[in-house]
């Protein structure tokens, strides 16, 4: 439960740096920004309900219903641009961060952290595909490592489950893959069109 509440704890104080950053960057210009080369960060999205169905293969599809339209996106910079802090904030269409994952041929897969009420999974994420009519996100899931919190220990991923939210993590060979197809990314504060479902 300790590490759990410092992990709660340092995440927020990340995103009270992040919304600072990102009221001066509303006010502050226009200009696109460029990818730096060690790019990362983490994706948020958060679920009404959510399944796991095992596959012959030991992997499980991974569904997420009720997710919303926009997924926010924080991403973070070792070596920051000299006109930009290291910590960034925008928001990426579900639809389209769907699909620039998939335009890149199924090469890239993404590290993740699903947190429900006592218990955590942490997964390896690849092939997401997303149906707008019923706000559902589905992956194929590898189960890495199961963190129980609660009095009973979990040893299994649950077959259905209900208020999660999920961690995606992104490295920077993820980042550069998947926002190379998207052609660029812009920080929220901008007021350009952003392409393929990046939103400013």
């Amino acid at each position: 439960m300790k590490f759990r509440t410092t992990i709660i704890t340092l995440f927020i104080i990340s995103i009270v740096l992040v919304l600072q950053w990102a009221t001066v960057a509303a006010q502050e210009g226009t200009e696109e920004i460029t990818i730096p080369a060690d790019l990362s960060g983490t994706a948020i999205q958060m679920a009404v309900t959510g399944a796991f169905e095992a596959n012959e293969d030991g992997t499980y599809t991974f569904t997420l219903g009720g997710v919303a339209r926009y997924l926010p996106i924080y991403t973070y910079s070792a070596v920051p641009d000299i006109r930009m802090p290291g910590i960034r904030i925008g928001r990426y269409l579900t639809a389209g961060f769907v699909n620039d994952w998939n335009d890149t041929e199924g090469t890239l897969s993404a590290p993740a952290i699903l947190d429900l009420a006592t218990v955590s999974f942490v997964l390896t994420l690849t092939s997401p595909t997303y149906t707008a009519d019923d706000a559902t996100i589905t992956y194929v899931a590898t189960v890495d490592e199961i963190r129980s919190f609660g009095d009973e220990e979990v040893k299994d991923p649950p077959s259905e489950f209900a208020d999660a939210t999920l961690f995606i993590v992104f490295d920077s060979e993820f980042v550069n893959g998947l926002f190379t197809t998207a052609g660029g990314i812009r920080d929220t504060g901008t007021r350009q069109t952003c392409p393929n479902g990046l939103t400013c």
